[in-house]
């Protein structure tokens, strides 16, 4: 009550941010009675001085018909000018209204351009809603390496649902997403998802697991190396023997010898090494080494399963 009263005495002499807190309170009831009426017209006289917060509390008072007669395009006018000023929430807001298409004409492009501003902040979500665009062409022409981009910057904030959606893209590989299949980097998204609750991740990471089991007993040491890979064809052929890692997600290795290769060991990524163990993290994973001139050749022109060093990264 007290910081209300201060926040009035302030805003009796023009000061605009108290304006703005006194109209906060009002609509959360902190220290006043809860009225929304008196909220707007708090907001309107910060508004009235350019004050971007108030502006964008007026156009979400509008927005929900808080106050004020719910007017979807006066919500734009007052967003829109919030949002030329660089507040950050509604460049957000903006776009999702020409994306719906609430208050203005629908303009899948003008929603690209006010998400990007907002992404170009540190907006997780519209970081993740721009991956999306680029993932489905919206606004945008399709380009999944775009859409990998902008989802590893929102999964890079924690954003769970960019998490599954890289971790679909890496498994389902070029042929189904535009992207170079890795499995490594798809089991550990999906795997970062699902320990952040995502029931679907836990799906699409069973069907990972199963398929790559199903592959297992070409990986052990006593079996027979395979003369033609089942997933990228490669045959064997001057000394070169062909070893299929793991199969139907497309993991194959070009080696001389069949003791080492790639495992699965619950949701941790593991490398055997002559039977041995050794912890891998997706930043720094390489599945072997090759020794010979030759097998560097075959590495460059042919799919392999060694993983290139990378940086991690509502609708």
């Amino acid at each position: 009550k007290k910081a209300v009263q201060w926040y009035r005495k302030a805003a009796d002499q023009g000061n605009a941010g108290a304006q703005v807190n006194l109209g906060t309170s009002y609509v959360k009831g902190e220290g006043v009675t809860q009225d929304f009426k008196k909220a707007v017209q708090w907001f309107h006289k910060a508004a009235d001085q350019g004050h971007a917060v108030a502006q964008y509390s007026l156009g979400v008072r509008y927005d929900l018909g808080e106050g004020v007669a719910q007017d979807s395009k006066k919500a734009v006018q007052w967003l829109r000018k919030a949002a030329d000023q660089g507040d950050v929430v509604a460049q957000f807001d903006l776009g999702a209204k020409y994306w719906s298409g609430l208050g203005v004409a629908q303009d899948y492009k003008k929603s690209v351009q006010w998400m990007r501003k907002a992404a170009d902040q540190g907006d997780a979500q519209a970081q993740h809603n721009l991956g999306s665009n680029y993932k489905n062409g919206q606004g945008v022409d399709q380009d999944p390496n775009e859409a990998v981009q902008w989802y590893r910057k929102a999964a890079d904030q924690g954003h769970t649902d960019s998490k599954f959606c890289l971790g679909v893209m890496y498994a389902g590989g070029k042929a189904a997403t535009g992207v170079a299949q890795d499995v490594i980097k798809a089991h550990f998204f999906l795997s970062a998802a699902a320990a952040q609750g995502c029931e679907e991740a836990v799906g699409v990471l069973k069907e990972l697991n199963a398929r790559l089991n199903k592959f297992s007993k070409h990986t052990g040491s006593d079996a027979p190396p395979p003369s033609q890979c089942t997933c990228c064809g490669r045959t064997a052929g001057n000394g070169v023997k062909l070893k299929l890692a793991r199969g139907a997600m497309g993991l194959c290795i070009v080696e001389r010898t069949v003791n080492a290769h790639i495992g699965m060991e619950g949701t941790k990524v593991v490398a055997l090494r002559n039977n041995r163990a050794v912890n891998l993290s997706p930043a720094s994973f390489e599945a072997r080494e090759l020794s010979d001139s030759r097998e560097k050749k075959a590495e460059q022109t042919g799919p392999s399963a060694q993983a290139n060093r990378w940086s991690g990264g509502k609708f």
